[in-house]
């Protein structure tokens, strides 16, 4: 979960910059860009990074939902 909330916040802040009032993604885009997702975010980034340090498990599991964001978003990148 917080690797793709990361990817999301990522995202928000990135089309913010161009965001049009009437674009049919204005609510994701603002939630996803402000201040209260990023505390969120580094809020549940830390839980990870406490527990990760005690088990080898958690720090495989966050790995490997990253790569799956990765290969999800750069399929579309190989056709």
């Amino acid at each position: 979960m917080v690797p793709r909330m990361k990817l999301h916040q990522h995202l928000g802040h990135e089309l913010a910059s161009s965001l049009q009032q009437d674009h049919s993604y204005q609510p994701w885009i603002k939630t996803h860009a402000g201040d209260e997702f990023g505390q969120l975010c580094a809020q549940l980034e830390s839980l990870p990074d406490d527990i990760a340090s005690k088990s080898a498990a958690v720090h495989d599991a966050y790995l490997y939902a990253m790569q799956c964001d990765l290969k999800t978003f750069s399929a579309t990148l190989q056709d």
